[in-house]
């Protein structure tokens, strides 16, 4: 399997956890050192109006949400996604700025 991460029972493409990062705000270069701690201000990714496919597999595992509003198809991490983030990153998220 090219460009996955494998966790315990879930494995992820690069592109998939880079588009849970972008969801939330979160920019490991960005990261200070010591800060274990990240407060992101939001939890979507809009998508076209054809669903993704990266994403609806992070649906069916449990990391996302995702409906169509509109014409767009809009994700949002759940709390194992949070979960699955901050196992790779080594940080935790938190809501608000």
């Amino acid at each position: 399997m090219d460009n996955a991460i494998v966790t315990e029972k879930t494995t992820l493409t690069l592109a998939q956890i880079d588009d849970m990062r972008h969801a939330v705000g979160y920019e490991p270069i960005e990261q200070r050192r010591g800060q274990y701690i990240f407060r992101y201000y939001r939890n979507y990714y809009a998508a076209s109006d054809t669903p993704n496919v990266d994403w609806e597999d992070l649906v069916e595992k449990g990391l996302a949400v995702g409906k169509q509003r509109n014409r767009y198809w809009y994700y949002h991490l759940t709390q194992a996604g949070f979960d699955a983030l901050a196992r790779i990153y080594y940080v935790e998220f938190k809501e608000g700025k």
